[in-house]
């Protein structure tokens, strides 16, 4: 049953990343203001740009708290519509009761590997979100039929609810991409 779960949530993600209906433009200097995002429901804010479109139903807020998807295209060579969506899960079910934070990466890194075709890890790092310590695995992978695609995700965990923080991209674009990523991360803030 729990890993059933784990796969259901892990492909939820993923797909849900996949099927964004966001209108994309071309990039234009101009103005790019600050928003704020705020999840009642799951107790967090997070700051991003006018240049993300965030995406949240009270249906999946309790698996997908928020997806956010680029509105802007930085070229006609910006094929792949970079997004971030943040998982908000109960950690008091059965087969996550008492996970710390390492067996907690260790499960979700287990679950991409057996959801993700030809996983290749290339980086693993420990760094803070919100004020919680977490863990970082940055990847690359085709998921089903799909094209290679390249994945940041980190976990936290904070009383009893675990966050499964993910970015993903087109491998070409990631490395410039990526800061969006953690410039999202670094406004994340509980507030609960």
């Amino acid at each position: 049953m729990f890993k059933k779960f784990s796969i259901i949530l892990v492909t939820s993600a993923i797909i849900l990343a996949g099927c964004g209906s966001v209108k994309t433009t071309d990039n234009k200097t101009g103005d790019d203001t600050q928003e704020k995002y705020t999840n009642e429901t799951n107790g967090f804010t997070l700051e991003h740009t006018s240049k993300w479109a965030t995406k949240s139903t009270p249906e999946t807020e309790n698996v997908v708290a928020v997806m956010l998807m680029a509105k802007v295209k930085d070229s006609e060579k910006d094929i792949f519509n970079e997004n971030l969506n943040i998982i908000v899960q109960d950690l008091n079910v059965d087969g996550l009761k008492d996970l710390d934070l390492q067996k907690y990466s260790e499960k979700n890194i287990a679950d991409i590997q057996n959801t993700i075709v030809d996983v290749e890890i290339s980086e693993k790092k420990d760094l803070e979100i919100g004020g919680m310590p977490a863990k970082m695995i940055v990847f690359t992978g085709k998921f089903g039929e799909s094209s290679l695609l390249k994945w940041a995700q980190a976990y936290a965990i904070k009383d009893s609810k675990g966050y499964i923080f993910t970015f993903t991209d087109s491998p070409d674009d990631f490395a410039t991409h990526v800061k969006y990523y953690e410039d999202i991360l670094g406004t994340f803030k509980l507030t609960k």
